[in-house]
Formats: structure tokens, C-alpha cells, sequence
């Protein structure tokens, strides 16, 4: 099994993140949505149905920022309840800028229940400041992560490790969390190519975590294990854009051109 479906969406992005894995990793894909819609859903439908008894799960990302293009979304969305009604673990993963309440009841009713909100740091000024944030967006990370539980989703916080991190032990880390942010689910993320605001501790504090006593939940299908930390399902993420060798593929990535593929940076995988 798989992990999951990737779903690319075409965007742009009001952020200028210096550790943008997709800038720095990603092929780009030309999307064929717009020019012929309804040869673009049979398409879709069609890598759908494929990927959908190999795959646990649907993640809705993008280059960009996906909320900005919530149609594109919709329409996917829509192809997945009609195509593969029984593939309904469906998350997007958001910098979380410009998402409104609006936004999250729209994204609730078309049936997403994981909200991944991305962030470099884990305290508001300085999140807005690695993620250059336009101040006209006003964002407040931290009362997002209070609103999106209040609206029924499981919030899962996928932490790009930047050198913020390099000035705070373990337990800092983990007690910020579990005070500020309490989110079910934390995902550490190692910056590969961003040596320049890459965490220098990762690794350290990858093994110091590791090596606790804490209770190992489950094996994911991306071959890396899910640890329970107080209360807090936790995940150490060493290789999220697999740029390295793998023997199978650790997710399907369905890119804008409507086509399948199983990695972020050659077209040279793609499926079909």
C-alpha cells in the first residue's frame, strides 16, 4: 500500500517562503483544467480510480498556496465523491494565509476533514516573518490553530524544520505544542536544498526523540513511525520530497497535466 494521493493544486502563492520544498524540488507541470474541462475530468477520473485501491489516503497540496484556487479544488473533489466515494480520508496541507472561516466551512462541506497547516516556527512573529506574509492578510497562526478544530477538523501541524528550531531543546518544542498549539498531529519535516534556513539539530533531535520511551502507534506506509507524545500523534519525517533512492513508490502524485507520477522532481515517473 501506498501512502497517499498527492493532488497538486495550480496556484500562486501570497507567501515567499525561503524554504519552499516545491521551489526547490519541484518539476513544473502545465495544467490542461481550464483548456478542455471535460476532457481534464475524464482524465482525472480515470488516475482516480487507479490510485484509489492503492493509496490510504488523499492529501490536497500545491506549488502554491492551494486555498487560492478553491474551484480547482472543488472540481476534484467532486470527481472523487462520484469516482471513489470509498477513498475518504481526504487532508489538505495550507500555509494557512487568507483561510477563513468562510473557507473552512466550504472545505468541510465538500468533505475534507484534515487540515495540515504548515509553519517554520512555532511562535507568531517569527512565522510571519520566515514565511514573509503579506501584512494586509493579518494572520494570526495561532488562533487558526484554535478555529479549525472548533469546525470539526483534525489539525495536524507539518513543521518545516527551520533554524528557529536550533535555539530551543526537545522539551521547549514539545511543550510549546502541547500548550500553545495542541494539535493532533505534529509532522517534522527535514529542509533538504535550504541549507541556508535548515535546522542544524534536526538529526539530534530526531535520535534524542527517538530514544524516549514514547509509545510507537503505527508503521506508515512511508515507512516511518507514528509516535504518541503527550497526547500528540507525532512523526519524523527525514525525506518528505523522497529525494532519495526508493524501492516503491511512497505516494502517486496527480500533477496539474492530469497525469500521474511518483516523485515531485522528474517527469521521467510518471505512471500513466
Amino acid at each position: 500500500m501506498i501512502g497517499s494521493l498527492q493532488i497538486t493544486v495550480p496556484a500562486g502563492c501570497m507567501n515567499d517562503c525561503g524554504f519552499c520544498v516545491y521551489r526547490q524540488h519541484a518539476t513544473k507541470f502545465k495544467t490542461e483544467w481550464k483548456s478542455d474541462h471535460e476532457r481534464w475530468c475524464k482524465e482525472v477520473e480515470k488516475r482516480l480510480r487507479y490510485a484509489a485501491d492503492r493509496v490510504e489516503a488523499v492529501m490536497i497540496t500545491s506549488h502554491g498556496e492551494p486555498t487560492l484556487n478553491m474551484t480547482y479544488i472543488e472540481d476534484i473533489m467532486g470527481i472523487l465523491k462520484r469516482a471513489t466515494p470509498w477513498l475518504a480520508h481526504v487532508e489538505i496541507q495550507t500555509s494557512g494565509v487568507g483561510l477563513t472561516e468562510e473557507n473552512l466551512d466550504f472545505l468541510y462541506e465538500l468533505g475534507v476533514r484534515v487540515i495540515s497547516l504548515s509553519l517554520p516556527a512555532l511562535e507568531k512573529d517569527k512565522i510571519l516573518d520566515i514565511m514573509r506574509v503579506p501584512a494586509k492578510y493579518n494572520y494570526d497562526p495561532i488562533k487558526l490553530s484554535e478555529l479549525i478544530p472548533s469546525k470539526g477538523f483534525t489539525l495536524r501541524l507539518s513543521i518545516a524544520m527551520t533554524n528557529w528550531f536550533d535555539e530551543y531543546t526537545l522539551d521547549d518544542i514539545l511543550n510549546q505544542l502541547e500548550s500553545i498549539w495542541t494539535p493532533d498531529q505534529v509532522s517534522f519535516k527535514k529542509l533538504i536544498g535550504a541549507d541556508e534556513v535548515a535546522s542544524k539539530n534536526y538529526d539530534r533531535l530526531a535520535q534524542e526523540f527517538r530514544s524516549r520511551d514514547y509509545t510507537r502507534l503505527e508503521l506508515l506506509p512511508l515507512g516511518v513511525w507514528k509516535y504518541e507524545a503527550h497526547g500528540i500523534g507525532v512523526v519524523w519525517n527525514d525525506d518528505c520530497m523522497v529525494s532519495g533512492e526508493q524501492e516503491a513508490p511512497r505516494y502517486l502524485i496527480l500533477q496539474p497535466d492530469g497525469k500521474l507520477y511518483t516523485r515531485w522532481d522528474t517527469r521521467a515517473s510518471v505512471v500513466f
